[in-house]
This record gives C-alpha cells, structure tokens and sequence, in this order.
C-alpha cells in the first residue's frame, strides 16, 4: 500500500495518494505502533501529501508531530530525524 500510495502521488493522484497513505499509516500505528520507524516514515510520507494538496496546517501539525516523535525516539542527530 504504501509503494501504491507512492506511484499516485508521484502520478499527482493526490486523493487516491492521500487514501492510501492514511490507511497504511493507521494500520501501522495500530500493528506497530506510534513510535516504529515504519510508523514515522508512513506519518512523514503523509505530511508530504498533504504539503502538496496545498493544505499546510495539516501538513505542519502532522510534521511537527513526527519530528518531535523521531527526536525522542531515534535521537537528535539520527539520519531520520535531520531529513
């Protein structure tokens, strides 16, 4: 789902991309939970839907939300977290 949601935002599909980001970032929270990396990726790859549907609060409270998370989880200078 997640290489799905890829090839539509690369498609400029927004919606469909912004569907299936959601779906895969809510399951991931509830299998892996909210502080897995996969879960993070999938919450950032999110943010930069939204980022590119123009709708910036969404975008800005979901990327703050994920920095803050990679912060405490991975560590200030981890790669993740500087991206």
């Amino acid at each position: 789902m997640n290489r799905l949601a890829l090839v539509f935002l690369l498609q400029e599909e927004y919606d469909e991309a912004e569907q299936l980001q959601r779906q895969t970032m809510e399951l991931r929270q509830k299998i892996l939970g909210v502080e897995h990396p996969d879960t993070l990726t999938s919450m950032n790859r999110l943010a930069l839907v939204f980022l590119l549907q123009e709708e910036y609060d969404e975008a800005e409270q979901l990327q703050r939300q994920t920095m803050e998370l990679r912060q405490r989880i991975l560590g200030v200078e981890h790669p993740d977290t500087l991206a």
